[in-house]
């Protein structure tokens, strides 16, 4: 069981300049001008831009092991379209579910976390278009495949409810959104290792994990 996302960066409108530094087409859906124009005329004025991001998703975004500096993929974009435009990002590390109520509050411009587009997360942000797809996938032991008695492939997430399995997941994507629809019982953590770690250590308090590639893959 499997479905495609699409993941962008996501920002309020003013850092439409930001993106288009690096390429010539519209990279963001436009929605509140004026707004952007404040940001964007405050970014001009300090040479910053103030991004926000949870360092638990690689190999979009981590912690170095040896400098502890934030790195990966999206990183490396977001620093290479600053660089165009001779701006500096301030990296800011923020728990996932915060980040996007902080871009709207103002404290930070953009946000880079591995977004995947959502109709009611384009009701409050815009994004990039999307530079990523990913997958999202449902992470078992075999123990728990075996104690499940679980042969055939599993066809909703409704089947894990009434499995009686629970699901780890991170707070705030949309993979804790779709089990919420579905009644499944679940365990939220902030970030996106410790639901891997939960079931795998000696006394687990979750059976699966519902997350997206790479992070599955990783």
């Amino acid at each position: 069981m499997a479905k495609i996302v699409t993941i962008g960066l996501v920002a309020i409108m003013l850092v439409v300049g930001f993106v288009i530094g690096l390429v010539a087409s519209p990279f963001l859906m436009l929605q509140n001008a004026s707004a952007t124009d404040a940001v964007w005329a405050n970014i001009q004025k300090t040479g910053i831009i103030k991004v926000g991001t949870d360092p638990t998703w690689p190999p979009y975004q981590l912690r170095d092991n040896v400098t502890n500096e934030i790195v990966g993929f999206e990183v490396d974009i977001a620093n290479a379209c600053a660089k165009k435009l001779n701006l500096t990002i301030q990296w800011n590390d923020v728990a996932f579910d915060n980040i996007i109520l902080a871009v709207q509050q103002g404290s930070l411009d953009m946000g880079v976390s591995g977004f995947s587009i959502t109709e009611e997360r384009l009701d409050q942000v815009s994004f990039t278009v999307p530079h990523s797809t990913t997958l999202g996938q449902v992470i078992m032991l075999d123990s728990v495949i075996a104690a499940k008695h679980i042969t055939a492939n599993l066809t909703s997430l409704a089947d894990f409810k009434t499995l009686g399995i629970t699901v780890g997941v991170q707070s705030g994507n949309v993979e804790e959104i779709e089990l919420q629809k579905a009644g499944v019982d679940i365990r939220v953590w902030s970030d996106s290792a410790s639901p891997f770690q939960d079931m795998v250590s000696a006394n687990p308090s979750v059976q699966a994990v519902y997350a997206e590639t790479p992070v599955t893959t990783n």
